[in-house]
């Protein structure tokens, strides 16, 4: 017991500097972001201004890594905690890495969609955090259910799809995205927006870090009083031996030969997903074949309700 609260006591202090860590790096952000929208500015401060926010997104990237390294090990494999503040770790690197990807894609052309990265990329923080802080308040993974229409989600992730394949092509890889979206601009989905996008988030950049070449594919479709969402690429595969180890928390495969070098990883994403899928009462399935690739599906209700009494 007295451990257990130290531990606590440790992560209230850990999730206070992260908090107040980011909410000042995301003030800066947007201070730095206004000023780029400013109109008539020469090309010299616009050239600064790019600068100090590619800087800023280094600098929090390493900040994640450190505490990543000095408090996760601390608490047990097991523990919902531990589980929770991991996943926050792994994915406040996404917005980050978006932004970072405009390092060696920056245009005067890409100026604008710069300028979205930035402001999607405060709120997706900002989002995750505040979901975080409410769950360990709560003792409890918590869900803030709202109706979304399922057209804005899916297009988000497209968006964030594209660019970060246009990212991967800077590394050498030849990936083309591809669409199928069988639903209705009015589909709508009772579900945790911010997790779901995180899930969706997770499953597009482990199809692009496993992939050298060919196609990834986003679809989802309407299955009446169900939402199937899926993933395919054309990547390396997995093992049929190692499919019921791939969700584990740091497991690799080892036939898994794929250039990774110039991905940060934790090796949590899938670890994430199948947390947050299973917490949104959906499912999670996969189909792959060494070598060809892998669809991982994932299955949500239409309408939910989360009970905590379980």
């Amino acid at each position: 017991m007295e451990e257990t609260t130290k531990q606590k006591k440790n992560l209230d202090n850990v999730m206070l500097e992260i908090s107040t860590y980011f909410q000042e790096k995301i003030q800066r952000r947007t201070q730095l972001l206004t000023r780029l929208k400013t109109p008539g500015l020469k090309t010299d401060e616009i050239k600064t201004y790019t600068n100090l926010i590619f800087k800023d997104a280094e600098q929090q990237i390493q900040k994640i890594d450190e505490l990543y390294s000095d408090i996760v090990p601390q608490y047990e494999e097991k523990s919902l905690n531990r589980d929770m503040v991991r996943g926050l770790f792994h994915d406040l690197r996404n917005p980050l890495n978006r932004i970072m990807g405009f390092s060696t894609l920056y245009t005067d052309e890409a100026r604008k969609d710069f300028l979205e990265q930035i402001e999607e990329g405060n709120k997706d923080q900002q989002n995750m955090i505040q979901s975080t802080l409410e769950s360990l308040k709560q003792g409890r993974q918590t869900y803030n259910l709202q109706t979304e229409n399922l057209t804005d989600i899916v297009h988000k992730t497209e968006k964030n799809a594209k660019f970060l394949i246009d990212q991967s092509k800077t590394q050498g890889k030849q990936l083309e995205l591809r669409t199928n979206y069988q639903i209705t601009e009015n589909t709508e989905i009772e579900t945790d927006k911010v997790i779901l996008e995180r899930i969706l988030d997770n499953l597009i950049t482990n199809a692009i870090k496993y992939t050298e070449k060919g196609t990834i594919e986003l679809g989802v479709q309407d299955l009446d009083e169900k939402i199937q969402f899926y993933v395919k690429d054309t990547g390396t595969g997995i093992d049929s031996h190692d499919v019921q180890k791939i969700f584990n928390p740091y497991f690799k495969s080892n036939n898994q030969e794929v250039n990774t070098t110039n991905i940060k990883s934790y090796g949590v994403g899938l670890s994430i997903v199948k947390r947050c899928v299973e917490g949104l009462r959906g499912k999670l399935d996969l189909e792959t074949e060494l070598g060809k690739g892998s669809t991982f599906y994932v299955t949500l209700p239409k309408t939910n309700f989360i009970s905590y009494a379980s």
